[in-house]
């Protein structure tokens, strides 16, 4: 993925920037991995030849899709429940740290344009039915670097916003709107 690709926003970046701005930097960061950890399996599906047999399996892509738009959905009627607090109070949505990488995985695995991206775009780089393990290692490190680089940009930008936001009513006010940001993001997933 370009840098510009992994920059502009998408559900990733409402999902990261979301995540951070209801419950703090650590989990926008394990999102974050979460995101870039399915860059790497795309990365490995397509320089290991399996994109054509990964895209004849529209069941899987589906179903990542309800999983990844059910995770936004809770993840919004949780904020929409929450109870305002003060946010040096962590915890008003706390998921585990392992659904918050889920939820970006199977964000960045629910897309089937991410996909078709590193299967049209890792071409024109290398030699596909030639790709060292080397080569795979190379193609991740970027994707670290742009993908990686830029939510990690998002999640510093949203903590540093959400700690100028601390009051209690100003927080009821950032929860609906985090949640209305999932919700949609959820729809996007769903309908795109």
């Amino acid at each position: 993925m370009t840098h510009s690709q992994a920059v502009v926003p998408g559900p990733s970046v409402v999902a990261v920037v979301t995540r951070t701005l209801s419950s703090g930097l650590v989990p926008g960061l394990v999102m974050t991995a979460g995101l870039v950890t399915g860059d790497f399996v795309l990365i490995v599906l397509v320089t290991q030849g399996l994109a054509i047999a990964a895209t004849q399996i529209t069941a899987l892509f589906t179903l990542l899709q309800y999983m990844g738009s059910g995770y936004l959905i809770w993840l919004a009627v949780q904020l929409f429940r929450a109870q305002p607090t003060s946010l040096k109070i962590e915890g008003s949505v706390a998921p585990s740290r392992l659904s918050d990488f889920a939820g970006g995985l199977a964000i960045t695995l629910s897309d089937p344009k991410a996909l078709l991206f590193y299967a049209s775009f890792l071409p024109a780089y290398i030699e596909l039915d030639q790709a060292s393990w080397a080569d795979v290692a190379g193609l991740m490190g970027a994707a670290l670097l742009a993908v990686g680089g830029s939510k990690v940009a998002y999640v510093y930008t949203a903590h540093w916003a959400r700690r100028l936001f601390d009051r209690v009513r100003v927080r009821r006010w950032i929860n609906r709107m985090a949640g209305l940001a999932m919700l949609a993001t959820a729809a996007l997933l769903l309908f795109k």
